[in-house]
């Protein structure tokens, strides 16, 4: 393997603050039926076509939920930089293959918050930085793979890329690259080792 690619959101950094936050916002409603309602929800804001406010209207237009316009054009933007944490694990593990391997990022990214994550360093030593609101596709599309490939400068068949959202793992599994769910650090660590990565 020569090139890996990881995903941001649930796997370089945990959102899980800010998933706690939204679910308070729509009140009632199950956590995982949310975060698959959201993951398709956000792909226009993802591509840049939209704001996020537009999607979280759409949501609770879907859910039948109320919910003030004032908080729908402020949740996940104002307490976006409070809501994420590192998963220094993973980060860590990412700088390490960096020493032997060409490592990027495909990303579904926000505007807003991508400036934000550029300012805490996240994408700092990742190339190349695929940002799906920079190329107008997301990664339910596979060009933003292919994409991804010319840039990293590795056959699809010797990268490897990493997603928490098996949608999308699937997705660039039909580029030939190989692929890992992410579930937690421990379970990462082993499936790169698996793979004949040295950590």
């Amino acid at each position: 393997m020569e090139g890996i690619l990881f995903d941001v959101g649930g796997v370089l950094v945990g959102q899980n603050g800010m998933l706690a936050s939204a679910l308070e916002v729509f009140a009632g409603v199950d956590r995982d039926a949310f975060w698959n309602l959201l993951n398709e929800a956000a792909l226009p804001a993802c591509r840049g076509e939209e704001r996020l406010a537009d999607c979280w209207r759409r949501m609770a237009s879907e859910l039948g939920v109320q919910i003030p316009e004032e908080r729908l054009r402020t949740l996940w933007i104002e307490d976006f930089r409070e809501g994420i944490v590192l998963h220094e694990d993973v980060l860590g593990l990412a700088r390490d293959l960096m020493r032997r391997h060409k490592v990027g990022i495909v990303s579904n990214s926000i505007v807003e918050h991508s400036s934000i994550l550029a300012e805490m360093g996240i994408y700092d030593g990742f190339d190349p930085v695929v940002l799906s609101h920079e190329a107008r596709m997301t990664k339910d599309d596979r060009r933003i793979f292919d994409l991804a490939l010319a840039r990293i400068g590795t056959a699809a068949q010797r990268t490897l890329f990493i997603d928490d959202v098996e949608r999308f793992a699937r997705t660039a599994e039909t580029t030939g690259m190989q692929v890992i769910v992410y579930r937690d650090p421990g379970q990462l660590r082993r499936s790169l080792e698996a793979l004949g990565f040295e950590l």
